[in-house]
């Protein structure tokens, strides 16, 4: 055989590999506007992220992963910057027996970082739910071709004792001003709520000055986090966070069944 022939021979090997990763799937498992494309990952593959994600506890005695999806996702440049996602790869997993059918989750490598995300909007929308991370070694799947976007050299290498869940707490980064979005989510059943956030203080209290339309202050309150929920004093209410980002906040209140998004001024 000579060079030529062995060289497309060795071509054909490398293409058939990279197929068998990940084929583009006929059904439509998963809809909404943020979707851009879904391709089903391989059963070999398959096994190897769900061994990867066992920490994560999604499977149990009658729940367990059938199929995973490599995700291509839209941006929403009104909540994320255009390259929020750049790093990182999206798997869409569907199970035996969930009521929800399917579950999202964003996955950073070079971070070691895996966020599960929200759909909200009748499902058509995607965030993701910062209001708890979980932490993995990724190198256990560094050598899928498909699921690679930053040098596999660059996966975190984690050791067992650190892997495990992390909540949202007070963050920094909730500083600010921000404005509740009544057009593109719920208002707050508190009207008062309904005014510009200015939010100042440190990881686990912060004032919170209510603003009106002139920028004057309202009323003042007081507001606290544990385990991913954001409590204020003075009103005696009590939100999920879903998820903090540069550009918006969502939060969620579960005994009105309510998603609220406020927007950074």
């Amino acid at each position: 055989m000579n060079s030529s022939y062995l060289n497309y021979a060795v071509c054909l090997l490398a293409a058939a590999f990279t197929i068998s990763c990940i084929k583009t799937h006929t059904e439509v498992q998963f809809t909404g506007s943020y979707l851009v494309d879904s391709k089903i990952i391989d059963k070999y593959n398959t096994n190897k992220i769900i061994d990867f994600l066992s920490p994560m506890q999604l499977e149990n005695d009658t729940m367990t992963i059938t199929q995973v999806y490599d995700l291509s996702i839209k941006t929403d440049t009104s909540i994320y910057y255009h390259d929020e996602f750049k790093y990182a790869f999206i798997l869409g997993l569907i199970f035996n027996n969930d009521p929800s059918n399917y579950e999202i989750l964003v996955c950073y490598p070079c971070d070691g970082l895996i966020f599960s995300t929200y759909l909200i909007n009748n499902n058509a929308d995607l965030i993701l739910a910062k209001d708890m991370v979980f932490m993995n070694d990724f190198t256990k799947i560094a050598d899928i071709a498909c699921l690679q976007v930053c040098n596999p050299e660059d996966f975190v290498k984690m050791p067992e004792d650190r892997i495990k869940f992390w909540y949202i707490g007070g963050m920094s980064t909730l500083n600010g001003t921000w404005i509740p979005d009544t057009i593109k989510q719920d208002q707050f059943r508190i009207d008062e709520l309904n005014n510009k956030w200015h939010i100042n203080g440190d990881l686990d209290s912060k004032s919170i000055h209510f603003k009106d339309l002139e920028n004057n202050t309202t009323s003042i309150d007081q507001c606290y986090f544990t385990d991913g929920n954001l409590f204020l004093k003075k009103t005696d209410r009590q939100f999920k966070i879903l998820t903090v980002g540069r550009k918006a906040i969502f939060l969620y209140d579960q005994e009105y069944k309510l998603i609220h998004r406020l927007n950074r001024e």
